[in-house]
């Protein structure tokens, strides 16, 4: 069994007003809350276990009302107790946050949020079951340097191994970006309270990922498919533009 975290604590103020009274998971993609499409890529997967979705206080009750209309996930919403977002634990203490108050057993499949992306997500769990114990991340091809400089980038070798590294940079070195799409063998569970007494960044998951990749194998895994990184409002109104054209084709 593969446990599933998804990460929906953080408060998205660069979205504002939009996400002022809602939370950014939550925004509606041709008339769908972005999370039902994540939902529906996670059903897709065989062996999953039990699904964690990690939110904060201000946007609890926003996620258990989502929740409670999809009880076949049954879905655990966890509240990690911060309410701005100076107070945010971030991804890294948000997982940290989990780990503290559950008893995981299991591998962790670990999703963001605010990922939107209409692509199945078997082949890679399958990837990453073939190359335990190490780290498998999500990544895409944006095929541009000037997009790649608002993401972090990957650098693989021929077995599709990270070999470099870069959050954000002003010279992009790679056009593969770091999706918050992880999977986290039970075995490299110890390694997030190791972190997270090592003073490095809580907040962008990339970091926790570059760490890693210092010290241990991690691999990647190209998607071709679109995807969709709702940082900014320009974005979601690109990704809420395709996703309409693409629903009417249907």
């Amino acid at each position: 069994m593969t446990e599933v975290i998804i990460l929906c604590a953080g408060y998205a103020t660069r979205l504002y007003p939009l996400t002022k009274n809602r939370p950014k998971p939550l925004l509606p993609i041709a008339g769908r809350p972005l999370l039902d499409y994540t939902l529906d890529r996670l059903k897709g997967v065989p062996g999953l276990g039990e699904m964690y979705l990690i939110t904060n206080h201000r946007f609890v009750t926003h996620f258990q009302a989502w929740a409670s209309g999809h009880k076949e996930a049954q879905i655990q919403v966890m509240d990690d107790g911060t309410s701005t977002n100076e107070d945010r634990l971030g991804a890294i203490g948000d997982i940290d946050f989990l780990l503290k108050r559950r008893d995981v057993r299991s591998d962790c499949l670990v999703v963001g949020g605010d990922n939107l992306f209409d692509f199945e997500l078997k082949g890679f769990v399958e990837f990453a079951l073939k190359n335990k114990p190490a780290l498998s991340i999500g990544a895409y091809d944006c095929k541009s340097l000037e997009a790649a400089r608002q993401f972090g980038l990957v650098k693989l070798d021929a077995r599709h191994r990270v070999v470099e590294f870069q959050e954000k940079p002003a010279n992009p070195q790679s056009t593969l970006a770091a999706m918050c799409l992880y999977f986290f063998p039970h075995s490299t569970l110890s390694r997030i309270a190791e972190y997270m007494g090592s003073g490095e960044n809580r907040d962008a998951p990339g970091h926790y990922i570059q760490w890693n990749a210092k010290k241990h194998p991690v691999y990647a895994y190209v998607f071709d498919e679109p995807w969709f990184d709702i940082g900014h409002i320009e974005a979601y109104q690109k990704a809420e533009e395709e996703f309409r054209a693409k629903a009417k084709s249907r």
